[in-house]
């Protein structure tokens, strides 16, 4: 299973968008505060999440979702995600 997901910084208006083989790892990779870079920030958690039965499903619905980023992140900030 291959997942397209939008992860938020918590307290800022910064998203992610990628697919992955495993949710929980990429999660664990974000939120990672060994790494000096990720220290400062806050934490990250998954807004949305779509699963597809392979990965180039997973990436075609990734590059719709950031060609059209302004529109997907507006339409998650307004249902309070």
């Amino acid at each position: 299973m291959f997942y397209t997901y939008v992860a938020k910084q918590e307290k800022k208006k910064r998203y992610y968008i990628g697919h992955t083989c495993n949710l929980e790892m990429q999660l664990k990779k974000y939120n990672d505060t060994d790494k000096i870079s990720c220290r400062q920030k806050p934490a990250v958690y998954i807004v949305h999440y779509e699963a597809f039965s392979s990965e180039n499903e997973a990436q075609k619905r990734e590059r719709e979702i950031k060609n059209s980023k302004a529109k997907f992140c507006e339409a998650l900030s307004l249902a309070g995600m």
